[in-house]
């Protein structure tokens, strides 16, 4: 049993590095993958946050419409003010964009009206100071879509419109819930 102990030469140098290729390669692989997984999920969260917001805003507005104060709330807005756009209309109808940026969101005009809008459901507070948020509804309160981005995307942004495509949004990490007809 010695001498055959002994005879054993072991692992050559070039079985070692082959092996130690093959660990690099494999490793890569998984890193990539692990990578590309964790992007999803940031995205998926995004996506999940925009809805909660979207829900949020559309419970506060149905509210609203029920109290009649829905008149009272919209001639109340500022279009003037900053982060509130009223060139954009779905199906032929007029709506309001309003957006923040984080961290602005007692500020601006934009910021105030989502605050109002969403912080009585939003069910954690940091939505508001980590990311900049878009809601997007009809003059007569019918929600039609939300955007939630944690990247320091600018909604005034020129490239930005409610209708972008699913694809811009997502190269740009902004997560987002909308209807799709009124």
């Amino acid at each position: 049993m010695i001498k055959a102990l002994r005879e054993s030469k072991g692992f050559t140098l070039v079985e070692l590095i082959v092996t130690l290729a093959i660990l690099g390669i494999i490793l890569s692989i998984s890193l990539f993958n692990i990578t590309s997984w964790r992007d999803h999920f940031d995205y998926k969260r995004v996506c999940d946050t925009a809805e909660v917001l979207f829900d949020g805003a559309n419970k506060k507005l149905t509210d609203y419409r029920a109290s009649t104060y829905i008149n009272d709330y919209i001639s109340g807005i500022d279009t003037s003010g900053v982060g509130v756009n009223t060139s954009f209309s779905m199906d032929g109808v007029r709506t309001y964009l309003v957006y923040a940026s984080a961290g602005h969101y007692g500020d601006t005009e934009g910021g105030k009206l989502i605050q109002k809008l969403c912080s009585d459901y939003v069910y954690d507070a940091s939505v508001f100071s980590n990311g900049a948020i878009a809601i997007q509804f009809t003059v007569d309160g019918r929600m039609v879509s939300a955007f939630y981005s944690e990247r320091g995307f600018d909604f005034s942004d020129s490239g930005f419109t409610p209708s972008c495509s699913e694809s811009y949004l997502e190269d740009r990490f902004i997560g987002f819930y909308r209807i799709k007809n009124l």
